[in-house]
Order: structure tokens, then C-alpha cells, then sequence
């Protein structure tokens, strides 16, 4: 699968790793398992590290494919995720997420890891303080 996770549970975040070729149909599929986590639904906070990955996918099917899978599961929750870019196509990609996930999404596009790290766990301590 070129999309996988592992959650850390010293931070209280998930961290995805995108590589190889990725199709929408294995987003979906991605969606689908991560979002039957129960650790992960209990934190929603996601750091997403795109640098490995070509995206083999449109923006609409993107749009579509957040509507169909991940809206349903949420049932109104948020969610708060760091994006890691490193081309021109993940920095679009990023982009058109944020605008799309919106709707329940807070998060931001980085071309650093530490740097996605450090504003998640900022996010993290702010939303624990009742900040957000």
C-alpha cells in the first residue's frame, strides 16, 4: 500500500507516509481503514508527509472522494493536519485539500517535517488548553 500510518502515542498524533504512485481508489481505500481507527478518530490530528509520492489523481476526484468517504465518517467532527510537500504537484495537492476540507479541516501545508511537527503539537497543546 503506498499509503501507511503509524500513531504516536507520546505526541498523540498520526503519521502518514505517502509513497510510490498513488491512485485515488488507494486514497479511498486509505480513508476508509484510518478513519475505522479508534485511537485515531479519538485525537484527529495528522501529520501527512507527501515528499515520496506522485499523485496519480485530479482535484475533483479528490473533492469527490472527501465527500463520499471521509464527511460520512466524521458525522461533524474536525480534524487538524500538517501537510509536508516537497513538489510543485504535492504543494497543489496540499493546497487543494485545505480549500476542499475546509468544512472540518484545520491545517496547513509545510515543506518540513520538524516544522509540521512543531505547529501540530502547538495546535495539540492550544486545543487542551481550550484555546481552540
Amino acid at each position: 500500500m503506498p499509503i501507511t500510518y503509524e500513531f504516536d502515542r507520546l505526541q498523540n498524533i498520526a503519521i502518514e507516509t505517502w509513497s510510490g504512485e498513488v491512485s485515488i481508489n488507494q486514497v479511498r481505500e486509505y480513508w476508509s481503514r484510518i478513519l475505522r481507527d479508534e485511537l485515531v478518530m479519538k485525537v484527529r490530528t495528522t501529520l501527512v508527509d507527501l515528499r515520496a509520492a506522485t499523485i496519480g489523481f485530479s482535484d475533483a476526484e479528490l473533492d469527490l472522494a472527501l465527500n463520499e468517504v471521509v464527511l460520512p465518517a466524521l458525522r461533524g467532527l474536525n480534524w487538524t493536519t500538517a501537510i509536508v510537500v516537497d513538489t510543485p504537484r504535492q504543494l497543489q495537492l496540499g493546497s487543494r485539500y485545505h480549500s476542499y476540507a475546509a468544512r472540518y479541516s484545520s491545517d496547513v501545508v509545510f515543506s518540513s517535517i520538524e516544522d509540521a511537527k512543531q505547529w501540530l503539537l502547538k495546535q495539540h497543546r492550544a486545543s487542551e488548553l481550550g484555546e481552540l
